[in-house]
């Protein structure tokens, strides 16, 4: 007697039509994920084959570039600038934690508008992102005029929405990978130094998303492994044929 769902026809059927869930533009995106040669052996098998080939890639794909992403959210309002300090003594700043050596890949701002004052211009206004030991060495940190070419008429700017270029326009700066501590030093400054301890600009809104990725080898190793096994069942499974 067999047991419920055991039957060999059965089965078949529910193994095409969780395959036939990969859309064409999907398996043709996932194609570019694999080797010449491993899209050759997959040209040569059958198309339920084919279809199971390309899901377990578009796991190993999806595990790979998504699974490892952290995302903070960080209010901006309230931040101020002073002077041309990094960071400066006045200007304000905030740690953020993160895993070890995680890479920071994304930094976006949303609904950013700033006041400013003391004769400050807006382009002088300038967001950071850094490692923890703040050395200004190329390749540890990240900065961004969010209002490049902004005077001090108005002296209300935005609200504007945008994201850190790379290189960006501040030092060129762009994605850099946090140290063992797993720290990101946030802070404002001004390029240009007004003069005096009065306030150069205060963030009235703004959050500031910042993105980070960091690849886990014993997981990675782990769906490269589940991928292997699919492809060899498939190839000794044609062999059988």
């Amino acid at each position: 007697m067999q047991q419920f769902g055991s039957s060999p026809n059965r089965k078949s059927r529910h193994v095409r039509r969780v395959a036939k869930n990969v859309s064409q533009p999907h398996q043709n995106m996932i194609k570019k994920l694999l080797s010449p040669s491993a899209v050759s052996h997959l040209s040569g098998l059958k198309t339920t084959s084919k279809r199971l080939a390309l899901l377990a890639a578009a796991g190993l794909a999806f595990i790979t570039s998504n699974a490892f992403a952290t995302v903070v959210v960080v209010d901006l309002t309230g931040f101020r600038t002073f002077d041309a300090g990094f960071p400066g003594a006045l200007n304000t700043q905030q740690t953020l934690n993160f895993a070890p050596n995680e890479q920071v890949v994304s930094i976006t701002f949303t609904n950013l508008s700033i006041q400013l004052s003391n004769g400050s211009f807006g382009e002088e206004f300038v967001i950071s992102a850094n490692q923890s030991s703040n050395s200004g060495d190329p390749g540890t940190f990240w900065d961004y005029r969010p209002f490049p070419g902004a005077e001090d008429d108005p002296s209300t700017l935005g609200p504007i929405n945008g994201a850190f270029t790379s290189p960006s326009n501040q030092f060129a700066s762009g994605p850099f990978a946090l140290l063992a501590d797993g720290q990101l030093l946030l802070y404002v400054y001004e390029t240009f130094n007004d003069g005096g301890a009065a306030v150069d600009a205060t963030v009235l809104s703004g959050t500031l998303t910042i993105t980070t990725q960091v690849p886990e080898p014993s997981t990675v190793a782990l769906a490269c492994v589940g991928l292997g096994g699919v492809l060899i069942m498939l190839w000794r499974r044609r062999v059988a044929l």
